[in-house]
């Protein structure tokens, strides 16, 4: 149940990328996945980045850990997708940019830009928790969240960590029997026979047979306010969350899209991966 996974650690040499490299040292000598150290520049190679990169490499390279340097001139975001197109078992940890003095929301658009551009798994580091105690993984009880859930056991399997499953019930917007049975039994809602009940038994039962301390918490209510609640409370040290959304995704229209509205508010490393809907547990 240990999915192999590859680590690209991509920084272009700004302070600010400094926790995506210490946490990606960590992740990677805890998980012994092979790493790519990718160094962004803009205009010539800076010797402090080209010296961050090879030190480094060389802490890995003690510790038997598979790692490669790659230097490149260009953009960030379209050399990043470039590497991990098409590569779902590239597993991507990068930093925000810092600009002081702007607004908050302004401060992700790195993140909102892998993010749209890619289904790989990404990691946006803003600081370097390890090690890694708590999980809190988002499930909307359906199928895009599965390769989400599945890589968050694989790295609670590893690193030892308890994992916690949330969902959230929505207040009823839509007057149909499935909104109505979910809203009425939410407190109970593992008991029901619901999709999202079927969904939360079988993501459980494959977390806890690969041996991971795992548990499903429900709660009711806004969506962005309960998953910041429950990340405030639990004392979490990575949050992840799935989406079916992309920059093609017709849903972005119509609904709000959560990974980036709760990205834009935590300081937590946060996993994401965007799912087809065609996985499963079986």
């Amino acid at each position: 149940m240990n999915t192999p996974y590859e680590i690209l650690i991509s920084i272009h040499g700004a302070p600010a990328d400094n926790p995506a490299l210490e946490f990606g040292l960590n992740l990677a000598r805890a998980t012994r996945w092979p790493v790519s150290l990718l160094g962004v520049y803009t205009k010539k190679p800076p010797s402090a980045l080209s010296q961050t990169l090879t030190e480094a490499a060389s802490q890995l390279s003690e510790d038997a850990i598979p790692c490669q340097v790659i230097l490149e001139q260009g953009k960030f975001v379209p050399d990043v997708v470039s590497h991990i197109s098409g590569r779902d078992d590239i597993l991507t940890l990068f930093s925000d940019i810092e600009k002081r003095g702007w607004p908050r929301w302004m401060l992700f658009s790195r993140f909102r830009a892998l993010f749209a551009a890619t289904s790989a798994p990404l990691i946006r580091v803003r600081s370097a928790c390890w090690p890694l105690r708590r999980l809190l993984i988002c499930s909307g009880g359906l199928a895009y969240t599965i390769p989400l859930e599945k890589l968050a056991v694989a790295l609670a399997q590893i690193t030892g960590a308890r994992l916690t499953f949330l969902h959230i019930v929505e207040p009823v917007t839509l007057d149909y029997a499935l909104a109505r049975e979910v809203a009425e039994h939410w407190e109970t809602l593992q008991k029901t026979n619901t999709p999202q009940a079927r969904h939360l038994s079988k993501v459980l039962a494959y977390a806890q047979g690969a041996g991971v301390d795992a548990m499903v918490r429900v709660r009711h209510g806004a969506v962005i306010k309960n998953i910041l609640d429950e990340l405030a409370e639990g004392d979490y040290d990575l949050i992840g969350l799935g989406s079916a959304y992309s920059s093609h995704s017709l849903r972005k229209h119509y609904s709000a899209d959560v990974t980036a509205l709760v990205a834009a508010e935590v300081d937590c490393p946060l996993l994401t991966m965007r799912g087809s809907g065609q996985d499963s547990y079986a």
